[in-house]
């Protein structure tokens, strides 16, 4: 195992807005889970995304990431705060 506690932080961007919506993000996902498993052993992966950010959220409860958290007000963007999603999965 590669990580002390077994736990991988996994983050993404699909910068290209013509690729948004095509399935990728979601394809990448499930291949970084495998990974994870398969070659790293690690017990679990996490993520964090902003709560209005409902693209990476789809994503990451497609690929049966569960709600484990919410930090208030943590995220800023333009100006903006923004609440943190925090997703985990058990793998």
């Amino acid at each position: 195992m590669t990580s002390l506690h077994g736990v991988g932080e996994i983050a993404y961007v699909i910068g290209d807005k013509t690729f948004w919506g095509k399935g990728i993000g979601s394809l990448v996902i499930s291949k970084i889970i495998l990974i994870a498993k398969e070659k790293y052993k690690l017990n679990k992966l996490i993520a964090g995304v902003a709560n209005k950010n409902f693209g990476s959220i789809k994503i990451l409860e497609k690929n049966k990431f569960l709600l484990e958290g919410v930090k208030k007000k943590h995220l800023v963007f333009r100006n903006n705060l923004y609440n943190q999603l925090d997703f985990g999965l058990l793998l």
